[in-house]
């Protein structure tokens, strides 16, 4: 989205919310002219109207669903967003702990079967080397 589109979509925003605000007085202080009320709606839906014309600057743009539920819930964008990333850093942390922590089970596990069966722990090397070699072998016949 290029800047004249982006401000201008920005202004239909504006202009749309201003049609919202006046339209929520009127209503607030009605006092029975029918005609003042049916011109702000029909102002409002041309708002509406003009908005919806300059949707495609937008097109592109994927806003997450959190985001969107704080904004329903009156919240901030800039703070929502940055608790999304703060929740989604810890979440990597802990799944990171976890991968060196099964990391390291496996390798103490390892070593713990290699003295405890000696023999079969060598077979077990051999056999899983097998594969590698094969995989190498068939990889240097490919053209």
């Amino acid at each position: 989205m290029d800047s004249k589109q982006q401000k201008a979509l920005l202004q239909s925003v504006r202009a749309s919310l201003l049609k919202v605000q006046e339209l929520e007085q009127t209503v607030g202080e009605f006092s029975g002219d029918q005609q003042l009320l049916d011109v702000q709606l029909n102002n409002l839906i041309a708002s509406l109207k003009d908005l919806q014309s300059k949707q495609s600057a937008c097109s592109g743009t994927e806003v997450p669903v959190d985001v969107l539920r704080a904004l329903d819930a009156g919240g901030n964008p800039d703070i929502a967003t940055l608790d999304l990333f703060t929740q989604s850093l810890q979440e990597n942390q802990a799944t990171k702990g976890k991968i060196q922590a099964l990391s390291q089970l496996r390798d103490n596990l390892s070593k713990e079967a290699q003295e405890a069966y000696p023999d079969a722990s060598s077979s077990y090397q051999a056999l899983k080397a097998a594969p590698a070699q094969t995989e190498q072998k068939s990889g240097d016949s490919k053209p």
